[in-house]
């Protein structure tokens, strides 16, 4: 079985991967979509949300980490980050906007 340093270190390489690559597809399009004038209060925005809920996911890993092996926990958390992602890569709208010259 795939535990300890090994699996943690694996999985965590693997999710900072999936994010650099989403957050520059999806951040790149959404620049495209928001209003010049708009910009920077719709980032500002959201950038305070992501914030906070990183405030949150830290909470909720001491927690989890607990009670779990960490790297049950990091199995768990990628497996429930692919579901948003699927979602957003599924989406047309979103396809059309990334897509789009």
């Amino acid at each position: 079985v795939f535990t300890g340093f090994a699996a943690v270190s694996v999985l965590y390489f693997m999710s900072v991967l999936a994010n650099c690559l989403a957050n520059a597809v999806l951040t790149a399009g959404m620049m495209q979509a928001i209003p010049e004038g708009r910009r920077g209060t719709i980032l500002g925005i959201v950038s305070a949300a992501s914030t906070g809920a990183q405030a949150v996911s830290v909470l909720l890993y001491g927690f989890m980490g607990e009670v779990l092996s960490l790297s049950i926990i990091y199995g768990l958390c990628n497996l429930l980050a692919l579901i948003p992602m699927t979602i957003q890569c599924k989406n047309p709208d979103i396809y059309k906007l990334i897509t789009e010259n």
